[in-house]
């Protein structure tokens, strides 16, 4: 089609199809200028970013390979070629190009940034800040990096900072509706939730015809259980975008689906199968798809989109057991009964701190709902101080465990007066806080070390409910062993064997507490919870469903009800579906 077209005439029609957006015309001239010149890197490396730009990312691939190949020392072509594999879902290869881009030439930011954002998006958030703020040092308040800097503080928990940052960026826009809407997250996390109304109130004010805006309200409104308002909301955003998969995912969590015809699964049946949906998309329709026929009772059609859900979030991120089991058995093998007595007498033995742990669904929510409900105690939800705090006193490319192994008694005790300190500025003159982070088991060896005067309570419930419920449920971050019925068994199997050593060391110290033993008998369960943690009775623990406090967690609506029993093997609907998860139980 281009054979009689000259070079120059090829590039100037490929760059303006690039700028109008036609980026597959772009891609096809651009390609013919890198066959009629093949030696020339830059042609190769053109017709890459435009193979990128038209979503075909294999091929991009290809051709940065071939820039590469020309001009080895191409950072440009290197960032690109990170960028490339990560959209399809190579991670490590992306990684692998960010880090060779960096190498050639560190004074260039976007790699460095991008490689940020790789990090962050594998959980690697301490990576990440360090890579922020290096870009940072190489293009000072750039409001984009200052955005992800801000971000990945507020996805550590640091919030007070991401405030700081986030406000940093709007003395230079203060109508830009992200960072307004990021800032309202990290308010709301740090327990400001009329400034955070405040903030998503102004963003509606902003952008009155944008579905985002209710969809912002409506999260709120989910948090303080109101689901006639979130009801309202959802669908207000579905009238501005139909096709809006975050507003579908509210609403079918507290809308009662009646029928298989109601207007709402209809459409959300509809445009699933709509062939150009992203896979993030398809993923949160198909959850929600699942809530509605859950309703209906129509148990295999629900259970055949929460696979599809979660089959599309394993690909986002799949669970590597060997990493996790090695890990908890370093654990245990570094918090033995020798370091107990070596370090005996290290920390500060405050009575302030109450830990609630064990497994995601296992009822964490609902005992921080029961104790926040007194009024000696603050509930300060699920908190990542503690994990924070203990990367801050390991050395540089340190992890946990390997680097608690050599501290020595100071560090325990500062670790003890930083987490002191945080959970203090949370919960003022409160005479407990509680944290409820539930991964926060795998530091039980460390809390007795460190805060010997913490309680711990750990919530346990039969492991196919829990396990279910957490296949069942989208969580936004982490939980990554939670989209495969086998990996949740065999993540369970290696919680529930660190969970024996624990016990082993220190028995009557950890709390047990059964899920079902509250809901077939709650004033007993509460009373003897309320005296593990030394608290007076008081009536306001049974009737927690009343605590209008905010639950940051995907129990915000559970825990505004009374106790039920319904949630209890749940999973007898789902039973054939199940069979990879009992066989990686051991039950069947």
């Amino acid at each position: 089609m281009f054979k009689n077209i000259s070079p120059k005439k090829l590039h100037s029609d490929a760059v303006k199809a690039y700028q109008e957006r036609n980026f597959r015309l772009a891609s096809e001239l651009f390609g013919q200028i890198a066959n009629l010149v093949p030696s020339d890197p830059e042609a190769k490396y053109n017709h890459g970013v435009a193979l990128q730009s038209a979503g075909l990312f294999a091929d991009a691939v290809k051709a940065f390979l071939l820039t590469i190949k020309l001009q080895p020392l191409n950072a440009a072509a290197y960032n690109n070629l990170g960028n490339a594999y990560k959209s399809l879902k190579r991670p490590d290869d992306a990684e692998a190009a960010y880090k060779k881009a960096i190498k050639i030439d560190a004074t260039k930011p976007e790699a460095v940034n991008n490689l940020g954002l790789l990090m962050q998006n594998r959980g690697n958030f301490s990576e990440a800040e360090v890579l922020f703020r290096e870009c940072l040092n190489i293009i000072p308040n750039e409001p984009s990096v200052l955005t992800n800097l801000g971000n990945v503080l507020r996805d550590r928990g640091r919030f007070v900072e991401a405030i700081s940052v986030y406000n940093e960026v709007l003395t230079k826009n203060k109508n830009n509706v992200l960072i307004l809407k990021n800032l309202a997250i990290a308010l709301l996390n740090n327990g400001q939730n009329d400034e955070a109304l405040s903030l998503y109130n102004r963003i509606l004010e902003i952008n009155p015809e944008k579905a985002d805006s209710y969809i912002n309200l409506a999260k709120q409104s989910f948090s303080m259980g109101d689901k006639p308002h979130v009801e309202q909301l959802a669908k207000k955003a579905l009238e501005l975008e139909p096709a809006n998969e975050e507003a579908y995912y509210l609403l079918m969590m507290v809308k009662k689906v009646r029928d298989t015809n109601d207007k709402y699964l209809s459409q959300l049946k509809k445009l699933l199968k709509d062939n150009l949906l992203s896979d993030e998309q398809r993923m949160k329709l198909n959850f929600a798809a699942s809530f509605a026929h859950q309703g209906l009772k129509k148990y295999e059609t629900a259970f055949y989109h929460l696979k599809l859900g979660n089959d599309i979030k394993n690909n986002f991120s799949p669970f590597v057991l060997y990493k996790t089991k090695k890990r908890f058995e370093l654990i245990k093998k570094i918090f033995d009964v020798n370091l107990m007595r070596r370090m005996n007498g290290v920390g500060i033995a405050s009575h302030k701190p109450l830990f609630i742990v064990g497994m995601p669904r296992s009822g964490t929510s609902l005992v921080e709902q029961i104790l926040s409900s007194h009024s000696s105690v603050h509930g300060a939800g699920e908190l990542k101080n503690l994990n924070y705090q203990v990367e801050q006193i390991l050395n540089a490319g340190e992890k946990f465990p390997e680097g608690v192994r050599d501290w020595k008694r100071s560090e325990f005790t500062s670790l003890a007066k930083a987490y002191l300190e945080d959970i203090s500025s949370k919960g003022g003159n409160a005479k407990r806080v509680s944290d409820k982070q539930p991964s926060n088991f795998i530091f039980i060896g460390l809390i007795r070390l460190a805060l010997p005067g913490a309680k711990i309570i750990h919530c346990i419930r039969n492991p196919i409910d829990t396990c279910f419920s957490c296949y069942k449920q989208n969580f936004t971050t982490g939980q990554n062993f939670s989209n495969n019925l086998k990996d949740l068994g065999n993540y369970y199997r290696l919680y529930e064997d660190l969970m024996h050593h624990w016990r082993l060391l220190f028995k009557e110290e950890i709390y047990d507490l059964s899920y079902e033993k509250i809901v077939e008998d709650p004033k007993t369960e509460i009373r003897k919870l309320l005296s593990f943690c030394d608290l007076d009775w008081e009536d306001g623990c049974l009737e927690f469903h009343a605590n209008k406090r905010q639950v940051h967690t995907a129990s915000a609506m559970q825990v505004r009800n009374p106790i039920y029993s319904s949630s209890v093997e749940s999973w007898r609907h789902y039973e054939v579906e199940l069979a990879p998860l009992f066989s990686a139980l051991k039950l069947k």
